[in-house]
C-alpha cells in the first residue's frame, strides 16, 4: 500500500487493516518492522528512527514501544561529515557516584514478559494461532486436543501445564 502521504506499506492484512507481519517505510526515512493487529503495532517490532539514526528493537502495545531497547546505530558514512562536539554537563558533580543496574538484561527480560502476559489475552484473540506457537508447539498442541477428542480415558493435566508453561 503506498499511502497519499507516500509512506509505504508492505505485510499482512485483515478486513481492510494491516494485521499480522508487516513493514512500514515512511518518507522522512524512518522504518518499523513487526507485528500488527487491528492496524497498530501490537507484540515484536523494530523501529528506526532516521533522523536520530536509533533504533528501538522490543515489544509494542497499542502502537507506542513499551519495553525493549533503544540504541544508536552505527553509521559508516557518518566519520566523513563534520563532527558533533562532544557533551559535556557543566552542573554535573564529580562526587554523584553513577546508578548502574545490577543485571540490565533480566531485568529487560522480566519487563518484556510482563508485557507479554498482561497483553496475552488481547493477542490471542487477534493475532492468528500461526504466529503465536511454533510448529512444534502447534504439533504438541494438536496431539494432546486429540487425544482428548477420541474420548481416552486419562489426560496427564501435568504434561499438558508442561506443555503450556513451555510455550
Amino acid at each position: 500500500m503506498i499511502y497519499s502521504n507516500e509512506n509505504i506499506y508492505e505485510g499482512q492484512w485483515h478486513e481492510g487493516k494491516r494485521n499480522g507481519y508487516g513493514v512500514l517505510t515512511k518518507r522522512n526515512g524512518d522504518h518499523f518492522e513487526g507485528h500488527w493487529v487491528c492496524d497498530q503495532r501490537e507484540g515484536q517490532g523494530s523501529y528506526f528512527y532516521h533522523s536520530k539514526n536509533k533504533l528501538f528493537v522490543g515489544e509494542w502495545v497499542k502502537d507506542q514501544p513499551k519495553t525493549g531497547v533503544y540504541t544508536e546505530v552505527d553509521d559508516e558514512d557518518a566519520d566523513k561529515g563534520p563532527k558533533k562536539p562532544n557533551f559535556m554537563d557543566p552542573y554535573k558533580l564529580p562526587s554523584v557516584p553513577q546508578l548502574r543496574l545490577t543485571d540490565p538484561t533480566r531485568i529487560l527480560e522480566k519487563a518484556m514478559e510482563k508485557t507479554k502476559q498482561d497483553r496475552a489475552n488481547f493477542r490471542v484473540q487477534h493475532i492468528p494461532i500461526e504466529e503465536m506457537f511454533t510448529a512444534q508447539e502447534l504439533m504438541d498442541l494438536k496431539t494432546a486436543f486429540e487425544a482428548v477428542s477420541m474420548g481416552e480415558a486419562f489426560v496427564n493435566t501435568e504434561s499438558l501445564k508442561a506443555l503450556f508453561g513451555d510455550m
